[in-house]
Protein backbone atom coordinates (compact mmCIF):
# COMPACT_ATOMS: atom_id res chain seq x y z
CA UNK A 1 0.00 0.00 0.00
CA UNK A 2 1.14 3.44 -0.93
CA UNK A 3 1.99 5.65 2.18
CA UNK A 4 0.24 8.81 2.27
CA UNK A 5 2.28 11.95 2.01
CA UNK A 6 1.98 14.87 5.11
CA UNK A 7 1.46 18.30 4.01
CA UNK A 8 5.02 19.02 4.19
CA UNK A 9 6.43 16.64 1.36
CA UNK A 10 3.07 17.61 -0.62
CA UNK A 11 4.26 21.47 -0.24
CA UNK A 12 7.91 20.49 -1.00
CA UNK A 13 7.04 18.70 -4.30
CA UNK A 14 5.00 22.19 -5.19
CA UNK A 15 7.70 24.03 -4.73
CA UNK A 16 9.90 21.74 -6.42
CA UNK A 17 7.89 21.34 -9.38
CA UNK A 18 8.70 23.20 -12.60
CA UNK A 19 5.98 25.09 -12.85
CA UNK A 20 5.78 26.48 -8.83
CA UNK A 21 7.04 30.42 -9.71
CA UNK A 22 4.56 30.33 -12.66
CA UNK A 23 1.53 29.16 -10.74
CA UNK A 24 2.24 31.05 -7.52
CA UNK A 25 2.56 34.11 -10.01
CA UNK A 26 -0.58 33.35 -10.98
CA UNK A 27 -1.85 32.86 -7.42
CA UNK A 28 -0.94 36.61 -6.90
CA UNK A 29 -2.05 37.70 -10.27
CA UNK A 30 -5.62 37.11 -8.81
CA UNK A 31 -5.25 39.52 -5.85
CA UNK A 32 -4.47 42.16 -7.87
CA UNK A 33 -6.78 41.26 -10.70
CA UNK A 34 -9.36 41.80 -7.80
CA UNK A 35 -8.83 45.15 -7.00
CA UNK A 36 -7.98 46.29 -10.69
CA UNK A 37 -11.91 45.01 -11.34
CA UNK A 38 -13.27 46.03 -7.98
CA UNK A 39 -11.65 49.51 -8.66
CA UNK A 40 -13.18 49.85 -12.31
CA UNK A 41 -16.83 48.94 -11.40
CA UNK A 42 -16.34 51.30 -7.89
CA UNK A 43 -15.26 54.25 -11.22
CA UNK A 44 -18.17 53.21 -13.45
CA UNK A 45 -20.86 53.14 -10.77
CA UNK A 46 -19.78 56.55 -9.59
CA UNK A 47 -20.10 57.82 -13.36
CA UNK A 48 -23.29 55.97 -13.97
CA UNK A 49 -25.05 57.12 -10.51
CA UNK A 50 -24.23 60.77 -11.37
CA UNK A 51 -26.23 60.29 -15.17
CA UNK A 52 -29.10 58.52 -13.68
CA UNK A 53 -29.31 61.37 -10.78
CA UNK A 54 -28.80 64.02 -13.64
CA UNK A 55 -31.74 62.21 -16.01
CA UNK A 56 -34.25 59.93 -13.41
CA UNK A 57 -36.54 62.36 -13.12
CA UNK A 58 -37.78 63.76 -16.39
CA UNK A 59 -37.78 67.32 -15.67
CA UNK A 60 -38.90 70.32 -18.23
CA UNK A 61 -35.74 71.16 -19.28
CA UNK A 62 -35.21 74.31 -21.50
CA UNK A 63 -31.61 74.42 -23.00
CA UNK A 64 -29.69 72.29 -24.92
CA UNK A 65 -26.70 71.33 -22.50
CA UNK A 66 -26.00 71.05 -18.82
CA UNK A 67 -23.21 73.22 -17.01
CA UNK A 68 -19.60 71.55 -15.95
CA UNK A 69 -20.63 69.55 -12.77
CA UNK A 70 -20.53 71.82 -9.51
CA UNK A 71 -20.74 69.32 -7.08
CA UNK A 72 -17.80 69.06 -5.46
CA UNK A 73 -18.41 66.01 -3.62
CA UNK A 74 -18.60 64.30 -6.89
CA UNK A 75 -15.58 65.58 -8.14
CA UNK A 76 -13.95 64.20 -5.89
CA UNK A 77 -15.19 61.11 -5.78
CA UNK A 78 -14.55 61.21 -9.24
CA UNK A 79 -10.71 61.94 -8.64
CA UNK A 80 -10.60 59.36 -6.19
CA UNK A 81 -11.81 56.39 -7.84
CA UNK A 82 -10.14 57.34 -11.46
CA UNK A 83 -6.74 57.78 -9.01
CA UNK A 84 -7.42 54.30 -8.14
CA UNK A 85 -8.36 52.41 -11.33
CA UNK A 86 -5.07 54.25 -13.33
CA UNK A 87 -2.72 53.60 -10.41
CA UNK A 88 -3.91 49.52 -9.90
CA UNK A 89 -3.64 48.97 -13.75
CA UNK A 90 -0.13 50.46 -13.15
CA UNK A 91 0.08 48.13 -10.59
CA UNK A 92 -1.04 44.86 -12.66
CA UNK A 93 1.29 46.22 -15.60
CA UNK A 94 4.53 46.04 -13.27
CA UNK A 95 3.96 42.70 -11.72
CA UNK A 96 3.88 40.98 -15.05
CA UNK A 97 6.62 43.02 -16.73
CA UNK A 98 8.89 42.17 -13.49
CA UNK A 99 7.81 38.48 -13.83
CA UNK A 100 8.22 38.35 -17.66
CA UNK A 101 11.58 39.92 -17.27
CA UNK A 102 13.06 37.80 -15.22
CA UNK A 103 12.56 34.29 -17.33
CA UNK A 104 14.93 34.05 -20.11
CA UNK A 105 11.78 31.77 -22.03
CA UNK A 106 9.19 34.58 -21.32
CA UNK A 107 10.82 36.10 -24.43
CA UNK A 108 8.13 36.00 -26.72
CA UNK A 109 5.66 36.57 -23.95
CA UNK A 110 6.75 38.98 -22.80
CA UNK A 111 6.92 41.11 -26.29
CA UNK A 112 2.99 40.37 -26.80
CA UNK A 113 2.70 41.88 -23.12
CA UNK A 114 4.24 44.85 -24.29
CA UNK A 115 1.98 45.83 -26.91
CA UNK A 116 -0.47 47.12 -24.44
CA UNK A 117 2.48 50.02 -23.90
CA UNK A 118 0.79 51.86 -27.23
CA UNK A 119 -2.51 51.03 -26.90
CA UNK A 120 -4.44 54.59 -27.12
CA UNK A 121 -6.74 53.53 -24.09
CA UNK A 122 -4.17 52.89 -21.91
CA UNK A 123 -2.32 56.09 -22.97
CA UNK A 124 -6.00 58.27 -22.42
CA UNK A 125 -6.24 56.60 -19.20
CA UNK A 126 -2.73 57.55 -18.05
CA UNK A 127 -3.21 61.36 -20.19
CA UNK A 128 -5.90 61.82 -17.65
CA UNK A 129 -4.43 61.14 -14.66
CA UNK A 130 -1.36 62.81 -16.02
CA UNK A 131 -4.09 66.14 -16.18
CA UNK A 132 -5.73 65.37 -12.66
CA UNK A 133 -1.85 65.27 -10.93
CA UNK A 134 0.23 67.78 -12.69
CA UNK A 135 -2.21 70.00 -13.69
CA UNK A 136 -6.01 70.21 -12.87
CA UNK A 137 -9.17 68.42 -13.34
CA UNK A 138 -10.13 68.60 -16.92
CA UNK A 139 -13.32 69.77 -17.40
CA UNK A 140 -15.89 67.20 -16.71
CA UNK A 141 -19.48 67.78 -17.99
CA UNK A 142 -22.99 65.43 -18.39
CA UNK A 143 -24.37 65.98 -22.13
CA UNK A 144 -27.99 65.51 -22.40
CA UNK A 145 -29.45 63.86 -25.35
CA UNK A 146 -33.83 65.26 -25.13
CA UNK A 147 -36.70 63.99 -26.84
CA UNK A 148 -39.93 65.87 -27.28
CA UNK A 149 -43.30 64.43 -26.11
CA UNK A 150 -46.75 65.49 -27.16
CA UNK A 151 -49.26 66.41 -24.02
CA UNK A 152 -52.27 68.18 -23.81
CA UNK A 153 -50.75 71.56 -23.44
CA UNK A 154 -48.41 70.58 -26.74
CA UNK A 155 -45.08 69.05 -26.81
CA UNK A 156 -42.35 69.27 -23.65
CA UNK A 157 -39.04 68.56 -23.90
CA UNK A 158 -37.63 65.88 -21.43
CA UNK A 159 -34.50 64.66 -20.77
CA UNK A 160 -33.91 61.19 -22.00
CA UNK A 161 -30.02 60.16 -21.55
CA UNK A 162 -27.15 62.09 -19.35
CA UNK A 163 -23.95 61.15 -20.84
CA UNK A 164 -20.06 61.88 -18.79
CA UNK A 165 -17.86 64.02 -20.95
CA UNK A 166 -14.26 65.08 -20.52
CA UNK A 167 -12.95 67.95 -22.48
CA UNK A 168 -10.75 67.19 -25.19
CA UNK A 169 -8.73 69.61 -25.68
CA UNK A 170 -7.79 69.42 -22.01
CA UNK A 171 -6.69 65.92 -23.03
CA UNK A 172 -5.01 66.67 -26.28
CA UNK A 173 -2.87 69.63 -24.66
CA UNK A 174 0.68 69.21 -24.54
CA UNK A 175 1.07 71.12 -20.86
CA UNK A 176 3.03 68.82 -19.72
CA UNK A 177 6.15 69.26 -22.06
CA UNK A 178 6.99 72.00 -19.56
CA UNK A 179 6.71 69.68 -16.43
CA UNK A 180 9.50 68.46 -14.68
CA UNK A 181 9.95 64.56 -14.50
CA UNK A 182 12.50 62.60 -12.71
CA UNK A 183 13.61 59.44 -14.85
CA UNK A 184 11.67 57.13 -12.78
CA UNK A 185 8.46 58.66 -12.88
CA UNK A 186 5.77 56.70 -13.86
CA UNK A 187 4.49 59.73 -16.60
CA UNK A 188 7.55 59.90 -18.05
CA UNK A 189 7.35 56.53 -19.83
CA UNK A 190 3.60 56.94 -20.37
CA UNK A 191 3.71 60.75 -22.29
CA UNK A 192 6.90 62.01 -22.56
CA UNK A 193 7.45 59.93 -25.50
CA UNK A 194 6.22 61.17 -29.07
CA UNK A 195 5.39 58.45 -30.46
CA UNK A 196 2.82 57.76 -27.74
CA UNK A 197 1.73 61.71 -27.64
CA UNK A 198 0.92 60.48 -31.85
CA UNK A 199 -0.79 57.70 -31.36
CA UNK A 200 -3.25 59.22 -28.62
CA UNK A 201 -3.58 62.50 -30.91
CA UNK A 202 -4.98 60.16 -33.40
CA UNK A 203 -7.20 58.09 -31.51
CA UNK A 204 -9.00 61.13 -30.08
CA UNK A 205 -8.86 62.69 -33.25
CA UNK A 206 -10.17 59.54 -34.98
CA UNK A 207 -12.60 58.72 -32.34
CA UNK A 208 -14.46 61.67 -31.21
CA UNK A 209 -14.62 64.65 -33.70
CA UNK A 210 -16.42 67.04 -31.13
CA UNK A 211 -15.66 69.18 -28.10
CA UNK A 212 -15.91 66.42 -25.57
CA UNK A 213 -15.04 62.51 -25.14
CA UNK A 214 -17.76 59.81 -23.44
CA UNK A 215 -15.39 59.29 -20.74
CA UNK A 216 -17.54 56.53 -19.56
CA UNK A 217 -17.39 54.21 -22.70
CA UNK A 218 -13.28 54.99 -22.98
CA UNK A 219 -13.04 53.47 -19.38
CA UNK A 220 -15.08 50.88 -20.14
CA UNK A 221 -13.25 49.70 -23.58
CA UNK A 222 -9.69 50.33 -21.72
CA UNK A 223 -11.27 47.48 -19.16
CA UNK A 224 -11.88 45.11 -21.82
CA UNK A 225 -9.01 45.85 -23.88
CA UNK A 226 -6.52 45.29 -20.88
CA UNK A 227 -8.88 42.24 -19.45
CA UNK A 228 -8.31 40.19 -22.37
CA UNK A 229 -4.72 41.49 -22.77
CA UNK A 230 -3.72 39.95 -19.29
CA UNK A 231 -5.87 36.62 -19.59
CA UNK A 232 -4.13 36.19 -23.86
CA UNK A 233 -0.85 36.92 -21.94
CA UNK A 234 -1.47 34.12 -18.76
CA UNK A 235 -2.70 31.53 -21.63
CA UNK A 236 0.53 31.67 -23.32
CA UNK A 237 2.21 31.59 -20.18
CA UNK A 238 0.72 28.37 -19.01
CA UNK A 239 1.11 26.92 -22.87
CA UNK A 240 4.65 27.26 -22.59
CA UNK A 241 5.02 24.14 -20.28
CA UNK A 242 0.86 23.14 -19.72
CA UNK A 243 1.70 19.71 -18.34
CA UNK A 244 3.89 20.82 -15.23
CA UNK A 245 1.30 24.01 -14.73
CA UNK A 246 -1.52 20.65 -14.45
CA UNK A 247 0.47 18.88 -12.39
CA UNK A 248 1.76 22.12 -9.61
CA UNK A 249 -2.14 22.71 -9.89
CA UNK A 250 -3.55 19.44 -8.47
CA UNK A 251 -0.49 19.78 -5.62
CA UNK A 252 -2.11 23.04 -4.66
CA UNK A 253 -5.21 21.55 -4.80
CA UNK A 254 -4.06 18.38 -2.44
CA UNK A 255 -2.36 20.85 -0.03
CA UNK A 256 -5.60 23.63 0.09
CA UNK A 257 -7.87 20.25 0.42
CA UNK A 258 -5.26 18.76 3.06
CA UNK A 259 -5.01 21.68 5.32
CA UNK A 260 -9.02 22.69 5.45
CA UNK A 261 -9.61 19.09 7.04
CA UNK A 262 -7.08 20.11 9.80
Amino acid sequence: MKKRKTIQELINDYELSSCYKLYNFLLRSKCIRYVFEDNFRELLNHINNYEKETTSKQKRFKDRSLSRIKSRNYLKKFIKYFHNYAAITYSLEQHYDKFLLSFSSCTNTRREFEKIYCNPLRLFIFAVRNNITHHTVPPVSISVSHKRVETKRGKILFFSKGKFNIDRLAILSDFWKTQPFSGNRSDSKFLKNDEKRRILHSYISREYKGLSIDLKKVIKEHYKTFSNHIDNINKKLIKIDQAGYCKTENLYKKIVKRQSKL
